[in-house]
């Protein structure tokens, strides 16, 4: 794969031996044919096969060579145009998808419905295409499902039943033509991709159907673990569904199945009170500044804040607690999240991450801190609009993954983290380089 990623070239190698061996094979047999025929008459003795019958033999044979030759050379091209027409075509097709999921994430029901019925069609044109444009499909379809996942599925107890049933069975049928694509294709990597996008699917549309069913159960309102959901969710599965999300410094190869654990839960606002922040702030008299996991001044809008109560706050090292978030911080990226909590079954979707620290568990947000600091003000202050619940994609660990701490050059220029993400180590140990 070349260095910039673009997977040109990929499948090269296997398309190039699928058209090349056949040469291999009648080639040769267009040589040695002849030579053994007249090897083997000549050992028994005078036949009647003359010059003018060798001749008419090489002719038949390189008669019908030209027209192997020419039957490959058209299909070939036949092959180019059909690849072309399949590219056009999911050109058309992601386009579409983009426009479509933007609106669907803007719970817009129609947009949601068409993303799959969109998604097949375009499938129908994967197996022909290049592998550059059925990457860029593959990566747009589970994409357009994260959306589905953050904006609708997380509050699909608020949807009518008609349209759930629309949106599951979309979903279902989706997921049943990539597995069939999956057993049609040559390709290892495109069996493994289409595949990997059935089992996305299928775990998305399953968050769906599980909060819909604690909604309706005794277990509505109370902290819930969800359990078919749970089952499905891999270290690999939040890595793709936070592909475009997290925005933390992060290593998902430094994680595995074995040394931490997945699950999904619907959690009450209240609990995200004692949650911490990968937000962090010094203190120099009247003077509080917010800074990043190295302690340097932000590369971003929020070095501007005006914090109030520095006096009272834990300083770096340590990370803000969302109960406990000064006023002035980041007050932009909280206030455009407000809108977006009020209707029905407002959700804020969260990343966590579940550590141990002195014998307790400490709980980590890497993702969905503004709309969370947003819900828990509102809560706070008693301006919330409508009743905010917390659906968790949580990371528990089974084994400390962070030991390793950070490598740096000794000019520091260079700086490397070799665990999950720098503010685990923070959180536990106070410090990123090790000892």
């Amino acid at each position: 794969m070349p260095a910039d990623g673009s997977g040109k070239g990929r499948h090269s190698l296997p398309d190039r031996w699928r058209s090349t061996w056949p040469w291999l094979v009648v080639l040769p047999l267009a040589v040695a044919v002849p030579v053994l025929l007249k090897a083997a008459l000549e050992g028994k003795g005078p036949t009647a096969y003359e010059g003018s019958d060798w001749s008419n033999l090489l002719t038949a044979v390189l008669l019908a060579t030209a027209f192997l030759v020419l039957g490959n050379l058209v299909d070939r091209g036949s092959q180019r145009r059909a690849r072309a027409a399949a590219d056009a075509g999911l050109l058309r097709a992601v386009g579409s998808m983009n426009t479509t999921r933007a609106r669907a994430f803007a719970n817009t029901e129609p947009s949601v419905l068409r993303l799959s019925a969109e998604a097949r069609a375009a499938l129908q044109h994967y197996p022909f295409a290049s592998p550059e444009e059925q990457d860029e499909l593959i990566e747009t379809i589970r994409r357009s499902w994260n959306d589905l996942v953050f904006g609708n599925l997380c509050r699909a107890d608020a949807l009518s039943n008609s349209v759930w049933e629309l949106l599951d069975a979309g979903g279902k049928a989706l997921s049943s033509l990539s597995t069939e694509l999956a057993g049609r294709v040559r390709g290892r990597k495109q069996q493994a991709d289409l595949q990997d996008l059935a089992d996305h699917v299928n775990f998305a549309r399953q968050v769906g159907a599980d909060i819909r069913q604690v909604s309706w159960s005794s277990r509505a309102g109370a902290d819930t673990r969800l359990d078919e959901s749970s089952k499905l969710l891999t270290v690999r599965r939040l890595e793709q569904l936070y592909a475009d999300e997290l925005r933390v410094i992060k290593r998902w190869n430094a994680l595995s199945d074995k040394i931490v654990a997945c699950d999904v839960e619907l959690r009450s606002l209240t609990s995200a009170l004692g949650w911490h922040a990968p937000w962090y702030v010094t203190v120099d008299g009247p003077v509080v500044k917010p800074v990043n996991a190295k302690c340097e001044e932000l590369r971003e809008a929020a070095r501007g804040d005006s914090i109030v109560g520095g006096e009272s706050l834990p300083t770096y090292p340590q990370p803000l607690r969302h109960g406990a978030l000064p006023l002035g911080l980041r007050p932009d990226g909280i206030a455009q999240m407000t809108p977006l909590l009020s209707g029905p079954q407002a959700t804020v979707c969260v990343l966590l991450y579940e550590l141990k620290k002195d014998g307790r568990r400490e709980t980590l947000v890497l993702d969905g801190n503004h709309r969370l600091a947003a819900a828990v003000r509102g809560l706070q202050d008693g301006t919330a609009k409508a009743p905010v619940r917390v659906l968790a994609f949580r990371i528990r660990e089974n084994k400390q993954v962070d030991a390793a701490g950070c490598s740096e050059s000794r000019t520091g220029e260079s700086w490397e983290y070799s665990g999950f993400t720098p503010d685990i180590a923070l959180l536990r140990n106070g410090r990123l380089l090790p000892e």
